[in-house]
């Protein structure tokens, strides 16, 4: 079975969820990049996730097979790693969301304006538009349903070849129209991600 970006986790023991942005390397090692609410939850959640925890992937409708395991996170901006099992068995594709091959994780091109898309476990493509970036968050404005529950974790990419990863998906508002990403370069930096695909 092919995993690439866009897919459904959840944290097995906790059962939260969302969307597998994309997975990349960290020198030679397999991380999945999703955000920190999905894998370790909320402060107000009875039951927290925990570094080494079981990290699953839908491979089917309401089929879970295992992936790796809760890695390291960033509160401050709510990004968070899978460590990729190499024996789970599974066919993991590096810089690839769905079938689409992403050459880099870069976020010096962002620009008001920009027409960017993400691919949601939940709300499946979407397309939105920059609105702003130089101050806080990533903000984009897309049409209703833009972002909905379970979309948390997914990565907002330009659709100009070779693909552009520019912002990791953590938030929308109620209807779904208005989404927050943090700068994928902080994302980089926090855990020393190899920015290019090989």
């Amino acid at each position: 079975m092919k995993v690439s970006g866009g897919m459904r986790i959840r944290n097995a023991r906790t059962g939260s969820s969302g969307t597998l942005g994309i997975v990349v390397l960290r020198g030679q090692q397999k991380v999945g990049l999703t955000n920190h609410h999905v894998l370790y939850g909320f402060n107000t959640d009875p039951v927290k996730g925990q570094f080494g925890d079981r990290v699953e992937v839908e491979t089917a409708p309401g089929q879970f097979s295992y992936l790796g395991t809760v890695g390291d996170t960033s509160e401050a901006i709510d990004a968070s790693l899978v460590h990729i099992d190499e024996n789970s068995g599974l066919d993991v594709q590096v810089y690839k969301v769905e079938n689409y091959a992403i050459g880099k994780l870069d976020s010096s091109k962002l620009s008001k304006g920009l027409p960017v898309y993400k691919k949601g476990s939940s709300s499946l493509w979407t397309q939105a538009v920059v609105q702003g970036y130089k101050k806080g968050p990533v903000t984009l404005r897309g049409v209703p349903n833009v972002s909905l529950p379970g979309d948390s974790g997914t990565v907002w990419l330009d659709w100009i070849p070779p693909f552009t990863v520019h912002a990791l998906h953590y938030w929308g508002n109620n209807e779904g129209s208005v989404a927050w990403g943090v700068n994928i370069a902080k994302v980089v930096a926090a855990f020393g991600l190899n920015p290019k695909a090989p």
